[in-house]
């Protein structure tokens, strides 16, 4: 629950994630992006220390890779006007 994510807006403002027992987060990565043709897009982000010193952040990444044998093409739904990526 103690903050310190952050992500870069399109902007190029680094706003911060609130943080909450009752929230799951979710960092979309490149392999989402590819295959949705970048409806969804790759989030940038960076963890900061908490400002104040009396407070820990423990922060445990999970990476979800597909199948070595699965295809990464677009989704039908997200084709538009052509793929992005061969």
């Amino acid at each position: 629950s103690e903050g310190g994510l952050e992500v870069l807006s399109r902007d190029g403002e680094w706003m911060p994630v609130e943080a909450n027992y009752e929230y799951l987060i979710v960092d979309s990565g490149d392999m989402l992006a590819r295959i949705t043709n970048d409806v969804i897009k790759a989030t940038t982000h960076r963890v900061v220390n908490p400002a104040d010193p009396t407070k820990r952040r423990f922060s445990m990444p999970f990476f979800c890779h597909a199948n070595p044998e699965s295809v990464l093409k677009c989704l039908d739904s997200c084709r538009g006007s052509g793929e992005k990526y061969p």
